[in-house]
């Protein structure tokens, strides 16, 4: 299970009539790879590119949410915005100029 293969999966279930074991399926893949980001030895989305896609994947399951209200889809969206959530703060985390912990604990 990779990015590309979540984003592949997410595109055809959102294009597909709403199926609660299919949605359920990539929620879990997209809450996964959340747990799987810390792992990334390395910033994982330097440009942006990733959140803009995933933005892209959410943003189509909450206009999919409001049509159909179903809650498999808000779980999908939700799921989604984690997996967001997830690279982003672990991308801060490795940016040049932040400090570590042991700089933290040094200024106290």
């Amino acid at each position: 299970m990779n990015l590309r293969q979540f984003h592949s999966d997410a595109m055809a279930a959102l294009a597909a009539e709403p199926n609660r074991h299919e949605l359920e399926r990539i929620s879990d893949m997209a809450s996964n790879l959340a747990e799987m980001v810390g792992w990334a030895p390395d910033i994982i989305d330097p440009r942006g590119e990733v959140c803009a896609v995933l933005e892209g994947i959410r943003s189509s399951a909450g206009q999919l949410y409001d049509s159909k209200s179903e809650w498999e889809v808000a779980i999908f969206h939700d799921s989604v915005a984690g997996l967001m959530d997830a690279i982003s703060g672990h991308d801060r985390d490795l940016e040049p100029g932040i400090p570590g912990d042991g700089e933290i604990l040094d200024s106290w």
